[in-house]
């Protein structure tokens, strides 16, 4: 982890992947809604560098600290008693976090690639100033409703019941997220591991959605890092089960699927 010096402008680009090609660069001061708000917080913020792979902040931290992402990208997970990794969030420039008083003994944060940058707060500092200033009291009230909508868009995610529906319903909210609408695509930051750890699935289950997706002709592999919607109509709306052409049910859903409409006595 490399830190700058806290506070004024820094003439870094922040960018929604590690790929200067696919992404439109902007001041970093202008991914930061907080210090976009009250630059007057800038002496209290330190600028932080991770690489990929590095420990934002632990499932044992105390919560004294928020952040905010300004280039690259973090995953929030937790480990679960099986063993298994759940992540519960990607987190993308202009996104802050750290919000877990009652739960920070859960969850753990760690960079996506190499040169993620965050802002970091000393919180007290951030709440003090937001009783003083009403209008950062409303852009940290927007925050926190942000990472709620994430929260909740993620259970839509995993309440479908097929592998290619919870796919599809994850590059839709990816596209809403980090789309460059320049050359229409989507940039994945993540790994297929990490995306597989999102929805709860595995990652070869994974690799066949988005295989059955691009024989459809649905999307375009660019690179393993970004997919071109060629049929956004069709990501957005199609259901499976009325295809009568492609009935795309792994046997677990499959299996789902008859005992919801048939009963177990089938």
């Amino acid at each position: 982890m490399t830190t700058d010096t806290a506070g004024g402008p820094m003439d870094t680009a922040g960018r929604t992947n590690n790929d200067p090609n696919n992404a439109t660069p902007r001041p970093i001061e202008h991914v930061d809604p907080v210090y976009e708000i009250a630059p007057s917080l800038g002496p209290m913020r330190s600028v932080l560098s991770y690489r990929r792979g590095e420990r934002i902040y632990g499932d044992t931290d105390l919560a004294d600290h928020w952040y905010c992402v300004l280039a690259g990208a973090v995953r929030k997970y937790t480990l679960l008693s099986n063993g298994r990794r759940q992540i519960v969030d990607f987190l993308l420039p202009g996104d802050c976090f750290g919000f877990r008083e009652r739960h920070h003994q859960f969850f753990a944060t760690d960079a996506i690639v190499n040169g993620t940058t965050i802002a970091r707060y000393t919180r007290r500092s951030v709440e003090s100033a937001a009783d003083a200033d009403s209008r950062l009291g409303r852009e940290i009230r927007e925050v926190l409703f942000d990472s709620i909508s994430r929260s909740q868009a993620r259970l839509l995610i995993t309440g479908h019941i097929t592998s290619t529906e919870k796919v599809r319903a994850f590059l839709i909210e990816m596209a809403q997220r980090c789309f460059d609408r320049r050359q229409q695509l989507i940039v994945l930051p993540m790994s297929r591991y990490d995306i597989a750890d999102y929805l709860g699935l595995s990652v070869e289950t994974v690799s066949r959605a988005l295989t059955r997706l691009r024989r459809r002709k649905t999307i375009h592999f660019v690179d393993k890092h970004t997919i071109s919607i060629l049929d956004r109509t069709w990501l957005e709306n199609g259901l499976e089960e009325h295809d009568g052409r492609e009935f795309w049910l792994d046997d677990g859903a499959a299996a789902d699927l008859h005992r919801r409409r048939f009963g177990n006595s089938h």
